[in-house]
């Protein structure tokens, strides 16, 4: 396996999501970043993020510094886009998870809180589907 430190626009989207999440879908220290605000959970999350890759590589890279723009998505390569779909929110999330699935990481409380919320975008993500809708219950 490889590990890299996700994209900005990736990073952008999972803070979307912990920060537009239903309360009860925030749990643990990602609960306490998100009341601290997009930055807080921005840099919280990429300092996660680097402590894995630099575990996969016996390194020891300084986190970048998570910068929120003043609008959610507004504006990537000078252009304007709309806030992410839940599928994407949840693509975004599985990503930075695998890319934090090294060394110690995964055992930490923000990793785990990372897991409750990308499983609860799957579950709203399943239920919106077609095929689901369209299912017998009962």
């Amino acid at each position: 396996m490889s590990a890299f430190i996700v994209s900005n626009e990736t990073m952008q989207t999972v803070v979307y999501a912990v920060m537009n999440a239903n309360a009860s879908d925030v749990v643990g220290p990602l609960a306490k970043l998100r009341a601290e605000g997009p930055e807080a959970v921005g840099n919280a999350l990429l300092r996660m993020n680097t402590r894995a890759v630099n575990s996969r590589y016996c390194e020891r890279t300084r986190a970048p510094t998570y910068e929120h723009g003043s609008e959610w998505f507004s504006l990537i390569d000078g252009q304007r886009f709309p806030a992410p779909s839940e599928a994407q929110q949840f693509k975004s999330i599985a990503c930075l998870s695998y890319q934090c699935s090294e060394g110690k990481v995964p055992n930490s409380a923000l990793f785990k809180a990372l897991h409750v919320l990308k499983a609860e975008i799957a579950i709203a993500v399943a239920h919106a589907s077609p095929a689901v809708k369209s299912s017998v219950w009962g």
